[in-house]
């Protein structure tokens, strides 16, 4: 299976099957809605603000480690499949964190704000753990240290990983246009390999390729 940064295509949405809509409603039950009011995320909420989406991932489906783009500040995903086969198979998300050598990804996305996370290789990363259990809600805001990813070999003729995928968004004022990149950029400032880049100069690249 490719190590590709990059979601695989083998997906599609719930959401062009017919009256697919009514499974959005987890995501927008006035209870949910209460819990995740204004004063415990730090942002208003408004209808426009939660979005919600079907997903059933078939074999050859993955989406490398990633902490989840800064303009969201609540992900929830609810793994509900079928049965428990799939599980077998090793379809469930893993969450994730930088090896050692790695680590200064951190600091540098700690101290650049200004510019937006992406996707990074597996190999970069370690499963600190798995979230097997079917009919599970995985609730997290989005941090520098939220790593997940998710990748897919097995037959899914017979029952095919069924995710509902929930986001909150930060309200307009909060949002900001980060600056882009690649997971390459991030290899540069890898220290001891004799290419290190200094973060300004990074930074510099980065802001040219937006202009």
């Amino acid at each position: 299976m490719s190590e590709s940064t990059r979601d695989s295509e083998l997906s599609y949405l719930a959401e062009k099957v017919r009256n697919a809509e009514i499974l959005e409603e987890p995501f927008v039950h006035l209870e949910i809605r209460d819990f995740l009011r204004a004063d415990h995320l730090g942002a208003v909420l408004s209808d426009s603000q939660i979005s919600g989406a079907v997903h059933k991932n078939l074999t050859g489906y993955q989406i490398s480690p990633h902490p989840d783009r800064r303009h969201k500040c609540m992900t929830l995903l609810l793994t509900l499949n079928q049965d428990d086969s799939v599980a077998e198979y090793g379809c469930y998300t893993h969450l994730l964190r930088f090896k050692k050598e790695y680590e200064y990804i951190y600091d540098f996305w700690d101290r650049h704000e200004e510019i937006e996370r992406n996707w990074v290789p597996w190999e970069w990363c370690e499963t600190r753990k798995t979230i097997q259990t079917n009919n599970t809600m995985l609730v997290f805001p989005p941090s520098n240290r939220s790593l997940h990813a998710v990748r897919l070999d097995y037959p899914h003729t017979k029952s095919q990983r069924t995710v509902l995928r929930g986001t909150i968004h930060y309200t307009e004022r909060a949002q900001r246009p980060y600056l882009p990149n690649k997971y390459k950029d991030l290899e540069k400032l890898r220290p001891g390999e004799g290419r290190l880049m200094g973060a300004a100069r990074l930074w510099s690249l980065m802001r040219r390729r937006q202009g």
